[in-house]
């Protein structure tokens, strides 16, 4: 086994490149049609402000604070089983399916929902957000400077599926074939 040089390389390319793009363009069609029948996953977002807008530094920093702790609240079992059934939904749906995130700068919360119904996505991310305000709100309360919670973005209706990506997928394949062409070519060539 002598080692490939440059020219036998070029030379090998030359010979077989027909059956590399054939390898490339199989791998791209079959990784179009896998993801072409995967089912869409949709996701929607409602973001929510913890502590009133014109809030003072102190106010500001102790609802930074209660906001990682109303994000937490958004994803327990209890709120999202009661968001799933004020939808008329099985509660067992949304295991995994619902994340809240809280960024601590600017107070606001994201509760996003991921659902292969862009519909549920939206208003299960909106039930969510409604009963976490009713959860942290004292009947009767008002916004506070530091504790109160209130939606300031409601979820809307995503017009595209996040996944699957079909694009990155095929690109992806068709690397991949091109690579594992090559890699036969030389080793039919090179043993």
């Amino acid at each position: 086994m002598k080692p490939l040089e440059l020219t036998g390389f070029v030379a090998i390319l030359r010979r077989w490149w027909p059956t590399i793009v054939v390898a490339a363009a199989v791998g791209g069609i079959v990784a179009w049609v896998v993801a072409g029948s995967l089912p869409p996953a949709y996701e929607s977002s409602a973001r929510l402000l913890v502590g009133a807008p014109s809030a003072d530094s102190d106010s500001a920093k102790a609802a930074s604070q209660q906001a990682r702790t109303y994000a937490e609240i958004a994803t327990t079992e209890p709120l999202i089983d009661a968001a799933a059934e004020s939808l008329g939904l099985a509660p067992d749906e949304f295991d995994g399916t619902v994340t809240a995130n809280a960024n601590e700068i600017t107070r606001f919360i994201g509760i996003t929902v991921r659902d292969t119904d862009r519909l549920v996505a939206k208003d299960m991310a909106n039930a969510v957000a409604d009963l976490l305000v009713v959860e942290v709100e004292p009947a009767g309360e008002v916004l506070t400077s530091a504790g109160g919670v209130e939606i300031r973005e409601p979820a809307r209706l995503p017009a595209e599926p996040v996944e699957p990506n079909v694009t990155r997928i095929v690109t992806l394949s068709v690397i991949a074939a091109l690579i594992l062409g090559l890699g036969l070519v030389l080793a039919v060539e090179h043993f």
